[in-house]
C-alpha cells in the first residue's frame, strides 16, 4: 500500500511537470496591433444626466429650506388632539429628494400628521408621516430637518417614538 501511493505521487507530479511546458504559450501575452482609437471629447452643449438627489455635490444649502416658522411649528407643544402611539422605530438621514419636515415609516400605510420624539435628549417634533414599504421593525428615514430639530447626529441611528394624530 505505501509503495502505490508513492508510486502515486510520483506519477502525478511528472505529469503536472510535463504539463507545464505544453501549456506554455496558451498564457503567454500575444503582440497587439498598434492601432489608434479616436476619441471624442463631448461639448458643453452635450446634454449630461441629472447629478442623483443623494450625490456628493447635492448642495445641502437648498435642500435647507425650512423657514424658521415651520421650526417653530415642528416644536410647538402638541395641540390636545389625541394621539396613538405607534411604537419605536430606529431612524436614519432619509433621501434628500424632499424638504420639509417628514418621517419615512412602515408603521403607517398613508400620509398623516405625527409626532415624533427623541428620548435620548427629549426633543419632539411634529412632521408629517410618509408611508415606506417594509415590515413594521425594518426602520425609517428621517428628513435632515427634523434631525436637526430633535438633535440627532446625521451620521447616527437613532431610536425615536412615533405618534400619529
Amino acid at each position: 500500500m505505501q509503495s502505490f501511493k508513492k508510486f502515486t505521487a510520483i506519477a502525478l507530479v511528472g505529469l503536472v511537470a510535463t504539463g507545464c511546458s505544453a501549456t506554455k504559450g496558451l498564457f503567454a501575452q500575444k503582440d497587439k496591433p498598434d492601432t489608434m482609437v479616436e476619441v471624442t471629447i463631448p461639448s458643453d452643449e452635450a446634454p449630461r444626466p441629472k447629478p442623483r438627489p443623494n450625490s456628493e455635490d447635492t448642495d445641502l444649502e437648498a435642500i435647507k429650506t425650512v423657514t424658521d416658522a415651520e421650526i417653530a411649528a415642528a416644536t410647538a407643544r402638541p395641540t390636545a388632539r389625541p394621539e396613538q402611539d405607534l411604537g419605536t422605530t430606529i431612524v436614519s438621514l432619509g433621501l434628500l429628494d424632499r424638504d420639509g419636515l417628514w418621517l419615512r415609516t412602515p408603521l403607517v400605510k398613508s400620509e398623516a400628521a405625527g409626532r415624533v420624539v427623541y428620548s435620548k435628549l427629549g426633543n419632539s417634533a411634529n412632521v408629517t408621516l410618509l408611508p415606506l414599504k417594509g415590515d413594521k421593525g425594518a426602520g425609517s428615514q428621517l428628513s435632515l430637518a427634523v434631525m436637526q430639530v430633535l438633535g440627532i447626529p446625521f451620521a447616527e441611528l437613532a431610536e425615536v417614538q412615533v405618534f400619529v394624530r
